[in-house]
């Protein structure tokens, strides 16, 4: 089962697909912190973007690390907006993962096979299990 800790490793990348074989694409996406000018320094963001079947990558937001729910927060580069029906696919998957409840039957949310944090294959058991490689389990 998908959890907060793989969502918010960098590279996350998951799939949700419904009882009718529809699929959206769920990427969160972790920027390198921000030094302004004046040398405040600002946590890094979670962006979100979402494929929809295999239509091209759209940028939908940011959520924030600290908000239990993992609410997406549309931007003024948002491409669909939070009423679009595959933005609230995503956003009903996100919660389910922070909260930690399983999808409903028929319905599947899963890892692309690639690691969370680096993006490489995932080839051993653990590894897909978690949806984060070995080496980037131990600098989490």
């Amino acid at each position: 089962m998908l959890n907060k800790t793989f969502v918010l490793a960098g590279r996350a990348a998951f799939v949700i697909e419904n009882p009718k074989g529809e699929s959206v694409t769920v990427k969160v996406t972790k920027s390198k912190p921000f030094v302004s000018r004046s040398g405040r320094t600002f946590p890094p963001s979670f962006f979100v973007s979402v494929r929809h079947q295999n239509d091209a990558w759209q940028y939908l937001g940011f959520v924030n690390p600290t908000d239990p729910a993992l609410t997406i927060t549309p931007t003024f580069k948002s491409v669909r907006s939070a009423a679009d029906r595959v933005t609230k696919i995503a956003q009903w998957a996100l919660g389910l993962i922070a909260t930690e409840t399983p999808a409903p039957k028929g319905y599947r949310l899963a890892h692309t096979g690639k690691c969370g944090r680096c993006g490489k294959m995932l080839r051993d058991e653990t590894s897909l299990a978690r949806g984060i490689g070995p080496d980037c389990w131990e600098m989490i």
